[in-house]
């Protein structure tokens, strides 16, 4: 493994970029509280984890999906506990909390150089992936993107899973268009079921 490489560096083309981590936001050997209701606590152990990362290998050079996947759940803690701690004192109103995680996403991008668009990205695959072991053994970070969107299925994706587990040399574009002939039967289908009712 090259270990000259920074974090930094560009991230590989299927991955969004991965923050420039910043010292003196790690709290090593501590534990903060699992509630994180505290978005400084929720930085420290983000901090913690990147490091974690970095030293294990895996920021430096090759991202594995399932550290960025888990990078994902970090960073909704965070954006939770910061739209929690906001709304406790502005009041829990569709307004306030969407200005509280707007505030959680400038925290993200502040502290950490997450854009809010990988940020999103991140957290988006986690919620959809966090708990699917195949999923995040057999597709790239770009791919789980892409299979991410609310508009996709369960069952389109374990079609597309089949597919992938069978022919390893699926690319991005391969699992974009049978993802998109996946939804044209689907469409052609709910057009028959509605002429015919």
């Amino acid at each position: 493994m090259n270990t000259n490489v920074t974090a930094g560096s560009t991230p590989p083309e299927d991955s969004p970029r991965l923050p420039n981590f910043r010292a003196g936001h790690g709290n090593e050997g501590s534990t903060p509280h699992p509630a994180m209701r505290d978005p400084e606590t929720a930085i420290d152990q983000l901090a913690a984890v990147l490091d974690e990362m970095r030293q294990a290998g895996t920021i430096v050079n090759r991202r594995s999906v399932d550290d960025l996947v888990r990078l994902g759940g970090h960073l909704q803690r965070i954006v939770e506990a910061r739209t929690s701690c906001h709304t406790a004192k502005a009041g829990d109103t569709a307004h306030e909390r969407k200005r509280g995680a707007g505030f959680a996403y400038e925290f993200l991008y502040r502290e950490l150089g997450i854009p809010r668009a990988s940020a999103y990205a991140y957290i988006r695959c986690h919620r959809r992936f966090g708990g699917d072991a195949e999923a995040v053994k057999y597709f790239s970070f770009s791919e789980l993107n892409l299979l991410s969107a609310s508009h996709v299925t369960d069952d389109q994706i374990f079609e597309i899973l089949e597919k992938k587990r069978n022919n390893l040399q699926m690319t991005r574009a391969d699992v974009a268009g049978m993802l998109k002939a996946l939804q044209a039967n689907m469409n052609d289908c709910d057009r028959g079921e509605d002429s015919h009712g």
